[in-house]
């Protein structure tokens, strides 16, 4: 999936975005999960990451998000340490773009954790 014509090319969104569109961002394709923190009830949807920084990701999904939702993704580390078992990235942040199935998420609190053995539910 190719992202959509013209998406990011804002140059007032990107304006806006200021310091979190400067953060060094990093390809990195892993499968995640994701809530909407305002709608415990909803099914948690999934997705696939296209990039990452220390302030922002960017994934595909087929869920349709809208913009300033409170979001809480888990994404599966590619890195493990001994091999022993599997290791999550948990951001918390807010949409800040949703186009054609891309999502950008402005990451303001995130935390590694361990997943046991038998994997969590991405």
């Amino acid at each position: 999936m190719a992202p959509p014509s013209g998406f990011g090319s804002d140059l007032n969104t990107r304006q806006r975005e200021g310091a979190w569109r400067n953060a060094g961002r990093f390809p990195l394709q892993c499968e995640m999960s994701f809530r909407l923190m305002d709608k415990q009830q909803e099914p948690a949807g999934k997705g696939r990451t296209v990039n990452m920084s220390s302030r922002g990701l960017l994934f595909y999904t087929d869920k349709k998000l809208a913009v300033g939702e409170p979001i809480e993704v888990t994404v599966r580390w590619p890195f493990q340490s001994g091999h022993e078992c599997a290791t999550d990235l948990i951001g918390r942040g807010k949409v800040v773009r949703a186009r054609g199935g891309m999502v950008a998420v402005s990451i303001e609190k995130c935390e590694f954790r361990k997943v046991g053995r038998g994997g969590s539910a991405l």
